[in-house]
C-alpha cells in the first residue's frame, strides 16, 4: 500500500482512470458472486463444487496458452491431481445416483410457478401444492 500511494503521489491519476479502477473493482466481485448464486439455482451443489473446483486449471491453462507461461512439472501434477480427484468425485456420485429412485436434485428458482418441495397437507406448506393434490380451492 505505501508503493502504490507514493506511486499515486508522483503519477496523478485522471478522474476517468479512477472511476474505471473502481468500477473494474467492483465488477470483479459483483460478477463472479451473481454468477456463482445463478449457477446453485439451477445445478445440484456436488456438481458446483466440482465445477468450481476447476478454476485453478483454467488459470493455469489460459496462461499457457493466452500468456506463453510455462508450468513445470509440479503444476501439471497438480492440474492433473485436481482432473483426477474431480472425475473420481463425478464417478463415484454417478454410482451413489444409480441406486437413488430420487428426481432431478436441481432447485427451481423462486417465482416460477412450480413447487421444488412437496409438503402434505396440513403442515404449513404451500397452498398451491394442496391445490394441486386435491383439486379444489383453497383460501388465501
Amino acid at each position: 500500500m505505501p508503493i502504490a500511494i507514493g506511486w499515486l503521489i508522483t503519477h496523478r491519476p485522471t478522474v476517468s482512470a479512477l472511476v474505471l479502477a473502481g468500477l473494474c473493482g467492483v465488477l470483479s466481485s459483483i460478477v463472479p458472486y451473481v454468477t456463482d448464486l445463478t449457477a446453485l439455482r439451477w445445478i445440484p451443489a456436488h456438481l458446483f463444487g466440482t465445477l468450481t473446483s476447476v478454476n485453478p486449471v483454467w488459470a493455469a491453462l489460459i496462461g499457457v496458452v493466452v500468456l506463453g507461461q510455462r508450468l513445470g512439472g509440479l503444476e501439471w501434477i497438480g492440474i492433473g491431481l485436481i482432473v483426477g480427484s474431480n472425475a473420481c468425485a463425478l464417478v463415484a456420485h454417478r454410482g451413489a445416483d444409480a441406486g437413488d429412485d430420487h428426481q432431478d436434485d436441481r432447485r427451481q428458482p423462486q417465482g416460477t410457478g412450480r413447487l421444488s418441495e412437496q409438503h402434505p397437507a396440513g403442515d404449513g406448506g404451500d397452498d398451491r401444492f394442496e391445490a394441486e393434490q386435491h383439486s379444489e380451492h383453497v383460501p388465501r
